[in-house]
């Protein structure tokens, strides 16, 4: 999994607001930080993700599903493309057609794969079963 930093970047540069030539600057960086946080926050609510960590902008960002099963390098592309939609009225950037339908897809893409982890076992019925016990051993009613 990528750090929130590494995360944070791939956002801006798809933006287009971030050369690897400038600094990225402290403001900036928390900033960019607390919505990345409040993204996730928003992605526990909805159900999207368990639980996540995000506890510094150097450190790991870890999604936890509803079975605590972890995503890894697969979110990726939903955190930084939903962030990228997130920062572009904080750097006055228009979101590309790319931009959303990857952040849409991506998102969908961890939804899907919640939902798949949470459905109910395939169930089966013996059909005779629905036959009143008389009829099942082949005896009249008295």
């Amino acid at each position: 999994m990528a750090t929130a930093s590494d995360l944070m970047v791939r956002a801006r540069r798809r933006l287009g607001v971030h050369a690897d030539e400038e600094p990225y600057e402290a403001h900036q960086q928390t900033a960019d930080f607390q919505a990345l946080t409040d993204m996730l926050n928003v992605w526990k609510r909805e159900g999207t993700v368990k639980a996540f960590t995000a506890a510094s902008v150097p450190g790991t960002v870890t999604l936890t599903f509803q079975d605590d099963t972890t995503l890894t390098d697969e979110a990726n592309e939903a955190i930084s493309s939903n962030l990228a939609v997130r920062l572009a009225d904080d750097y006055a950037v228009a979101v590309t057609p790319g931009i959303a339908m990857a952040a849409l897809t991506s998102k969908d893409g961890i939804s899907k794969k919640q939902a798949l982890a949470h459905q109910p076992a395939q169930s089966s019925y013996d059909k005779a079963l629905g036959y009143m016990p008389s009829q099942r051993l082949g005896t009249s009613a008295v």
